[in-house]
């Protein structure tokens, strides 16, 4: 048993160390507003966070004032162009334009 002990102690004394680990490149600082044009972004942001959710309610709007206004455009401009003017227009502007195209 001291044998085994004593083989097992000088063969792990003398057994080879692991390899380091390679070492990681070097890292660049990059700063966050590298890359980034703000008079691009700038009207994007103000159209997702202002007018997206504004054409939302005008689009609510605009179906809740419909119903009120078709019975007056029979004798005016006519059902179709109301319905444009009250339904389509915001919905277009909410949902089909791109984001920052105003």
């Amino acid at each position: 048993m001291a044998r085994a002990l004593l083989a097992f102690a000088v063969l792990g004394a003398s057994a080879p160390e692991p390899a380091p680990p390679p070492e990681a490149p070097p890292v660049e600082y990059v700063p966050k507003t590298q890359g980034v044009d703000w008079s691009i972004t700038g009207p994007k942001v103000f159209d997702a966070m202002v007018l997206r959710p504004l054409g939302v309610c005008a689009t609510i709007v605009g179906i809740a004032a419909f119903p009120i206004a078709a019975p007056l455009s029979v004798f005016g401009p006519g059902v179709h162009q109301t319905w444009d003017t009250f339904v389509v227009t915001p919905v277009d502007f909410t949902f089909t334009r791109k984001l920052g195209d105003f």
